[in-house]
């Protein structure tokens, strides 16, 4: 009987040759396809890992290459692989792809004295690869002797590294070869995440110009530098017959790292460099989620190719967790999750593995905060990658939500198993976790400036989303009184901004000159307002009338011919009529036709008021007003109360413009707080609790909730400016956005807080 000390001892070793037989039966595939053909051999130049919640995901990047050539090994191509952890004995598939990882590479060029009669055929050869480069390359260029000299930092500008090659240029000295490899080596850990690789030119070996040694580092600590930052050297070498270069420490520094070598007689430069090239250009990447234990993993990466062979190559993989194993033969990956302005739904990215075993796809939609199911969503009859339409319909604003999303099997209906816990629970549920906020898809406008063409404002505007605009309004306000112009409302459609201008329609307000401010709403199809802007200081020139004029006639050309035909006519009647006078008298009349209906202006000896139930212009502020009836005076009004507007006619047809104060206005708060009155002092005027003319500090008033504007006819009238808890006029809701009008002694409540009455004092 074995004591128990000597079975600790042997189980290591048991273990590893357990281990050594595996991997040799993995291998033995291979071994009748090697005897009757060429056979590739997989190179491994980086492998990545992520460690999942239930899993790892495993990315793994290598070449295949011809070992007797060591050149690519493009033919027969893999269709398949599979990457098997030996020590748990599980097989993931693998999906081969090409890599999504850009490249950086080093081109190290040796300026030694060597080097100096054929600099030129080194630079037209390197320059000559650039013309077919890897997909996502980032190259940067070093060239070194006994100094070694950054020409080009990492960069995917080519005319930028084509400059930086005909900046090579070499000198009368040695080549410290193995530190320049070891630095550029060392420096390709500094960038970013991606692969990597050095290019590696020169026609001699590391010595001074004396003959000794020129490098600090040798040869093996370049090697393993490179090996440990998975960095493979690419080597190419000039051969003449005067050179000294070492070929089999090249080929062994290229195989050993995972790069190709290449060498060629000066004519041939740009053909290597072009091998090298190429050579990149064939790297594949396999993916695979696999479940390895915690600590070091040894694993198995298998291809199979288009003949049926197949290759294998042993790697490692480290992990901080142990996962349990694939929990079922369909598992569900949530690749996206992205909020589409367009439909107003989330699009929903799901993979499903084995997607021939699941009927269809459930996806519950939760709500975290009250815990209650909002919909359950079906998606039949999946596929590997699908994309499913999440409506928005049923959400909140600012509320979170859970999907809770699984799969249904075709055999029992009943859900798979998606994952194992760490004890060993079963999970048939994918959970992901969203909070719902539509304001990064609503639509928005920004005036970037204004300008002014004759009688015409343009805003010059940005947009975000406008296929979501159905349609634009606003007004104008006068910046001297803070009133709303006078018949400046007005209502555009949706593509009134299509060329990035808004045209005003001032030529039918016939806006005076004076200073502005616009205020632009954006709208939806129902009318709703989904954003509020304002350019402050509008400086608007009112055109002239010969301007107005000119503008008209060249908008329609023919009135110019009418009126031209009018004025020809006019001169030629009264060239006809004043013939016909001159024949009967002998006398020129024109004169006098012309001189008809002047009168002199009669004696005034008193003014009367007109009384009229028209709105009348008052001169002074510019606001319209209706006069109340008088008694006809003798005596004329004061000046102060009035102005006298009259012509050449009788003094009956005379009227007096009276000026009419501002009726007082104001509101109390009736319900919410102590009773507090203000008085309504410009319009529009804002209530609301924060930046506003009535601060209202109440839970359910909104920071901009109600605004109230009166007319030159002192009519008042009250919007609900998209309040969250609403408003109501004598107990009926106004709508979002709408304007109504506003009576005295209303009662004006605002959500079910708070209360105001309006009054006339």
């Amino acid at each position: 009987m074995i004591p128990i000390e000597m079975r600790e001892k042997v189980k290591p070793i048991l273990k590893s040759i357990l281990i050594l037989l595996i991997i040799v039966l993995l291998l033995m595939p291979a071994i009748p396809n090697a005897l009757g053909q060429t056979q590739g051999v997989i190179r491994t130049n980086l492998i990545h890992t992520v460690e999942l919640e239930d899993s790892m995901n495993l990315k793994l990047y290598f070449n295949l290459y011809d070992p007797s050539s060591g050149l690519p090994f493009t033919h027969p191509r893999p269709t398949s692989a599979q990457i098997t952890l030996v020590n748990t004995g599980y097989t993931s598939p693998a999906i081969i792809q090409t890599p999504d990882l850009p490249i950086y590479i080093t081109l190290l060029l040796d300026a030694s004295s060597t080097m100096m009669g054929n600099a030129q055929n080194l630079r037209d050869a390197a320059k000559i690869s650039l013309s077919n480069p890897p997909d996502n390359a980032h190259f940067g260029v070093v060239q070194f002797n006994e100094e070694i000299n950054l020409l080009q930092d990492f960069t995917q500008n080519l005319p930028l590294v084509s400059f930086a090659i005909d900046q090579y240029n070499a000198s009368n000295q040695g080549a410290c070869l193995y530190d320049a490899i070891y630095l550029s080596v060392e420096a390709l850990s500094d960038a970013p995440v991606g692969r990597r690789a050095v290019i590696l030119f020169t026609d001699g070996i590391d010595k001074k110009l004396d003959g000794t040694t020129c490098s600090q580092q040798s040869y093996q600590e370049l090697v393993a530098k490179a090996l440990e930052l998975d960095v493979p050297i690419h080597t190419i070498g000039l051969l003449r017959e005067e050179g000294n270069i070492n070929e089999p420490e090249l080929q062994n520094m290229a195989g050993t790292t995972g790069g190709y070598s290449a060498f060629a007689a000066l004519n041939d430069l740009p053909d290597a460099f072009t091998k090298i090239m190429d050579a990149m250009k064939t790297q594949l990447m396999v993916e695979a989620t696999i479940y390895p234990e915690r600590d070091q993993n040894q694993a198995v990466l298998t291809l199979i190719l288009e003949d049926g062979s197949s290759l294998n190559t042993a790697f490692f993989v480290e992990s901080q967790t142990s996962y349990p194993g694939p929990p079922s033969p369909v598992t569900l990956r949530m690749d996206g999750l992205q909020l589409i302005a367009e439909t107003q739904s989330y699009d929903l990215q799901m993979a499903v593995s084995t997607p021939e075993l699941v009927s269809y796809v459930k996806v519950a939609l939760w709500d975290k905060s009250s815990g209650s199911k909002v919909t359950d969503l079906i998606f039949n009859d999946p596929v590997e990658f699908n994309q499913f339409s999440i409506p928005t319909e049923l959400l909140s604003a600012d509320r979170d939500y859970e999907l809770r999303i699984s799969a249904i099997s075709r055999d029992d209906n009943s859900p798979f198993v998606l994952a194992v816990d760490r004890q060993g629970q079963p999970t048939y549920e994918l959970i992901h976790e969203f909070s719902f906020d539509p304001s990064g898809i609503f639509p928005s406008i920004n005036i970037d400036s204004v300008t002014q063409a004759g009688s015409s404002l343009f805003l010059n505007v940005s947009l975000f989303n406008p296929q979501l605009i159905s349609g634009y309004e606003g007004w104008l306000v006068d910046k001297a009184t803070n009133t709303q112009v006078r018949d400046s409302r007005f209502l555009l459609p949706a593509d009134a901004a299509d060329d990035g201008q808004i045209e005003l329609p001032t030529r039918e307000m016939r806006l005076p000159t004076g200073t502005y401010m616009v205020v632009l709403r954006v709208l939806n199809d129902q009318n709703q307002v989904l954003m509020t802007t304002q350019f402050d200081e509008i400086t608007f020139v009112a055109p002239g009338l010969f301007q107005r004029v000119g503008v008209a006639l060249i908008a329609m050309p023919i009135f110019i011919f009418l009126i031209v035909g009018m004025v020809m006519a006019l001169v030629l009647f009264l060239m006809i009529n004043a013939s016909k006078q001159k024949n009967i008298s002998s006398t020129p009349v024109i004169k006098d036709q012309l001189g008809k209906g002047k009168k002199k202006t009669p004696a005034f000896d008193g003014l009367q008021a007109i009384a009229s139930d028209e709105p009348y212009l008052a001169k002074d502020k510019g606001t319209v007003s209706t006069p109340q009836s008088k008694p006809i005076s003798k005596q004329p009004a004061s000046t102060q109360d009035a102005t006298v507007l009259f012509d050449e006619q009788d003094v009956s047809d005379r009227t007096v413009i009276f000026e009419t104060p501002l009726v007082n206005s104001q509101l109390t708060i009736i319900k919410g707080s102590p009773s507090v009155t203000c008085e309504i002092t410009k319009s529009p005027f804002i209530v609301g609790r924060t930046d506003v003319d009535m601060v209202l500090n109440a839970a359910s008033v909104s920071r901009q909730h109600i605004e109230i504007v009166f007319d030159e006819k002192q009519n008042f009238f009250i919007t609900d400016l998209n309040s969250s808890n609403g408003t109501r006029l004598n107990g009926q809701r106004i709508k979002s956005g709408q304007t109504v009008p506003l009576p005295e002694g209303a009662l004006i409540e605002l959500g079910p807080e708070v209360a105001l009455k309006f009054e006339r004092k």
